[in-house]
């Protein structure tokens, strides 16, 4: 997998986007950083994407936002002002399908302001579905942020391509 094409400079500004979203979502300082090539992460408990479509390019991307549950538990209790011994797993659910909402912008996609596009609803991947996304998919942008042993990745990945996993994430 590399890297969408573009040159370092936009690569960063990507990652204090993302490092500006989480704080906003969380209340943490984290660094983003691009990876080059990776094999992709493991599925984690808290797997989400946000699909999205540029009609303009008939192209179909997934963004995906993998983290331990001890993240998906401080981004909750920040956003909901809640002791993490007070969430529930429903809190849990809505507090990463935020991250998505908010991490999924024209800029992660390299899109213009004029771009057509349509977000669909943010989604809990299971396992199985995350596997055929890696496999079929086109891993077009990745960034991690380790935090302790906390760590968080951001994934792109154009579907375009792969009309069955579309289906599957529909």
């Amino acid at each position: 997998m590399i890297n969408p094409t573009g040159d370092l400079i936009e690569m960063q500004m990507i990652s204090a986007t993302l490092a500006k979203s989480w704080k906003f979502l969380s209340g943490e300082d984290r660094e983003f950083k691009p990876l080059e090539s990776i094999t992709p992460p493991d599925y984690q408990e808290h797997t989400y994407f946000l699909p999205v479509e540029v009609e303009d390019a008939g192209k179909r991307y997934a963004v995906s936002v993998l983290l331990h549950r001890s993240d998906a538990t401080v981004v909750a209790s920040f956003m909901f002002g809640l002791a993490p011994s007070e969430l529930s797993e429903a809190d849990l659910q809505d507090a990463c399908g935020e991250i998505c909402n908010v991490i999924s912008s024209r800029h992660l996609l390299k899109l213009s302001d004029e771009a057509r596009i349509t977000l669909g609803m943010p989604t809990c991947l299971q396992k199985q579905t995350y596997l055929d996304t890696m496999i079929h998919g086109q891993l077009e942008a990745a960034y991690q942020s380790t935090l302790g042993e906390r760590t968080v990745y951001v994934l792109v990945c154009d579907l375009t391509a792969s009309p069955h996993v579309q289906a599957a994430v529909d």
